[in-house]
């Protein structure tokens, strides 16, 4: 079960690139058949260095009298990732420069991650509970032990998993798989994406689609330089994180121009969530991933991101399967597995009529009436079951409660059939689920009164 995998890669030192880093995606692919490994050796691409695997024995915080304060056997982010080798007896004025804390979050130890994005020039440090900080001496010293290597000559390691469509153009599903001792920021959204392309495993689709577990930005940059030609292929992508949080929704960070098909896929499906005030936000206007890489010049690629926030954990320690959720990660991926649907089913809607058909002839028996809809809809397994249409339950009420909307999407059908217009332009303006929509018109396709196209008109 992919929860149990979680489970067992949420302990490993999945930094940029180092043995665990590598054991975690050897694991990965071996549980995920199909999917590969991607190997770089290139030194630079457009200023970003190729990381160089860090490999730590041994790192430790102890005071005068040889009393442990902080190891790394206690947990991964007790030491700063790319810390260099040190061993030192400091005191306390020089130490303090060297350790990372946050008030707001006292039992927390901390994430260091920026000597990862400088390890040219990288810091040794420690990262602690503050209330553990705060009661150090301030005029002892301090035995300062760290044992550790950079190896330059080990290849810059990522993963893909891809299903194959009748089409090339692709949309990706991406996922930051280091950030070591940490689950739902960066590995949740990877074994989320992962999940997805599983399971489109034996479908034919229309289209292709690719989960990416990366080495955030800088993994996504040689990602992209190595693809070549091949990038022109990627359509539109989509950010995964913070999956698998217990208590928090789902929102989602926009594309940089908001004009992407996954982006009004997924404000679409959000807007039928009424117990959530604000769902959708601006580009990187919560927080920034790879999304970055994918929407950037040249590359052109819309990006997105869909998380669950507010996640108060964020780069601690505390971020760990406690609070991570089975049923939330089953939600967010059958979340995504129905943006997958929409993109498969938005097909163009072409009439077969001139005029105005008669939907109220028993021989077609599809009228929705403003005055019948509102008793239908009061039982809803009555028009569940004539349209054969089941439907999530928030969007179950939602229909419920607005029983007048489906005589008007009922008549904007019938008008904006002209092969110009697709099943989700019509769910839009009508402001009806999707998949109501798309069996509405089945059964109007299969009463011979519209056509399904690919491309319009």
């Amino acid at each position: 079960m992919y929860y149990e995998l979680l489970s067992k890669l949420s302990n490993f030192n999945r930094c940029h690139c180092g043995p665990e880093m590598e054991a975690a995606f050897q694991k990965l692919i071996k549980y995920y058949s199909g999917s590969r490994l991607l190997r770089y050796s290139k030194n630079e691409v457009n200023g970003w260095l190729r990381p160089p695997h860090w490999i730590c024995k041994k790192a430790e915080l102890t005071d005068v009298a040889g009393n442990v304060i902080v190891s790394i056997d206690e947990s991964n982010l007790s030491v700063y990732s790319y810390s260099p080798s040190i061993d030192k007896v400091v005191p306390y004025d020089e130490l303090e420069g060297h350790l990372l804390s946050d008030p707001k979050r006292p039992d927390a130890i901390c994430f260091h991650f920026r000597n990862q994005y400088q390890h040219w020039a990288a810091n040794w440090g420690f990262s602690l509970p503050h209330k553990v900080r705060e009661k150090l001496p301030r005029n002892s010293k301090y035995h300062v032990k760290i044992e550790s290597k950079f190896d330059t000559t080990k290849d810059l390691i990522q993963s893909e998993f891809h299903h194959q469509g009748k089409s090339n153009d692709t949309y990706m599903f991406i996922g930051h798989f280091d950030h070591p001792s940490q689950v739902n920021d960066g590995l949740a959204g990877c074994i989320a994406a992962y999940e997805i392309i599983r399971r489109l495993n034996g479908r034919k689709t229309r289209f292709s689609y690719r989960a990416f577990a990366s080495v955030e930005i800088v993994g996504s940059v040689f990602y992209l330089d190595a693809l070549k030609g091949k990038v022109k292929n990627i359509k539109e992508a989509m950010f995964l994180g913070f999956s698998g949080i217990d208590d928090a929704p789902l929102v989602y960070q926009q594309s940089f121009y908001k004009k992407s098909l996954l982006d009004r896929i997924v404000k679409f499906l959000l807007s039928f969530n009424r117990d959530e005030k604000t769902n959708v936000f601006n580009h990187r206007e919560v927080l920034g991933n790879d999304e970055n890489v994918f929407d950037s010049v040249g590359f052109n690629i819309p990006t997105g991101t869909l998380m669950r926030w507010p996640h108060p954990n964020y780069h601690t320690n505390l971020d760990s399967m406690d609070i991570t959720s089975e049923a939330k990660m089953e939600e967010f991926i059958l979340f995504n597995l129905r943006v997958v649907d929409i993109i498969e089913n938005n097909f163009f809607i072409q009439s077969n009529y001139i005029g105005l058909p008669s939907l109220a002839n028993p021989d077609i028996d599809l009228y929705l009436s403003p005055t019948e809809v509102s008793g239908i809809i009061g039982k809803m397994n009555k028009i569940s079951s004539k349209y054969h249409c089941e439907l999530p339950d928030q969007e179950s009420k939602y229909l419920i409660e607005n029983p007048e909307l489906l005589n008007k999407f009922m008549q904007n059908t019938i008008r904006l059939a002209d092969g110009r217009n697709t099943v989700l332009d019509i769910a839009e303006v009508s402001k009806i689920p999707f998949d109501f929509a798309l069996n509405y018109l089945n059964l109007l396709k299969d009463k011979g009164l519209v056509s399904f196209m690919e491309t319009s008109k």
